[in-house]
């Protein structure tokens, strides 16, 4: 009888030790089961997995909590500043989503352009049903209102100037200005009845303006002195205008789709705002 009970004993464990292994892995906790692997939650600067791939290696970092539709990468360091509309906020944080801190509060925004450095800020803000430009200096919380009529700007590379597009809706009348970030000492560089121009600033002695007509794109260059003009292709405007399409291509491959993406200063970081949330997120590279 004594051996029957040991038997017994032993044969109860095992099936014990049976049914807890079967718990367990139940219950995705096994070594085999990937809800066992520690996944980051979707805070911003942690680990989120947004790609339409099987590589589940790469996990960008998301670095705002709900749609952005402006940002830039501050010049010469490793931050992001960035406008999230659900709370008229303006923040910087760095590329892994650290020390993410509130910069200033700009409610009712229509548009916003920051300087390379990431100090200062245009912005064209939806006032009672008007639309008009404000200069900001973010960290020392000053706004001027730029000249009724600006419509368009665009910073220059080192951010001490900016171009902008003023247009007088009564005479129907328009020019290209330079001026301080905050419109002071303006220049008239250009003449133009063209209402709806855009414009861009991509290297110190080369600015472009431009419109979309029905034949497609209508695009120009002028030098900041004014004195160099001319009509360019629209195969050159195009390559202004996607200058970043070798990001895009990283992304693409790695099945994110991105609306918009900018390239660290060092070349090792991607942000870019995900077309399938809005949001921003950062992705290293190497």
């Amino acid at each position: 009888m004594t051996d029957v009970r040991k038997n017994l004993i032993v044969l109860a464990l095992i099936l014990i030790g049976i049914l807890l292994t079967l718990v367990v892995f139940n219950l995705g906790l096994g070594p085999g089961n990937p809800r066992s692997r520690t996944s980051g939650s979707l805070r911003g600067g942690q680990k989120a997995q947004i790609l339409n791939t099987e590589n589940s290696r790469v996990y960008p970092s998301k670095l705002s909590k709900s749609e952005v539709n402006f940002f830039n990468v501050k010049s010469r360091i490793n931050k992001v500043i960035f406008y999230e509309e659900i709370d008229s906020i303006v923040y910087e944080t760095d590329f892994e989503g650290r020390g993410k801190k509130e910069i200033t509060k700009i409610p009712n925004v229509a548009e916003i352009i920051f300087s390379p450095n990431g100090k200062e800020l245009i912005a064209w803000l939806n006032e009672r049903r008007i639309i008009r430009a404000a200069y900001f200096e973010i960290f020392e919380n000053k706004k001027l209102y730029l000249p009724e009529g600006v419509r368009a700007a665009a910073f220059s590379p080192d951010g001490l100037k900016i171009a902008y597009h003023f247009y007088n809706t009564e005479t129907g009348e328009g020019n290209i200005f330079i001026s301080g970030p905050d419109g002071s000492n303006p220049t008239n560089i250009f003449k133009t009845r063209i209402s709806n121009l855009k414009i861009l600033w991509p290297d110190n002695n080369l600015i472009i303006f431009y419109t979309t007509a029905e034949t497609g794109l209508i695009a120009f260059s002028i030098t900041p002195d004014g004195k160099e003009f001319k009509r360019i292709n629209e195969e050159d405007i195009s390559f202004y205008l996607g200058q970043n399409i070798k990001e895009k291509t990283i992304l693409d491959k790695l099945g994110i789709g991105a609306s918009e993406v900018k390239l660290s200063p060092l070349a090792d970081y991607l942000i870019f705002i995900n077309k399938d949330d809005g949001k921003l997120y950062s992705l290293k590279i190497k």
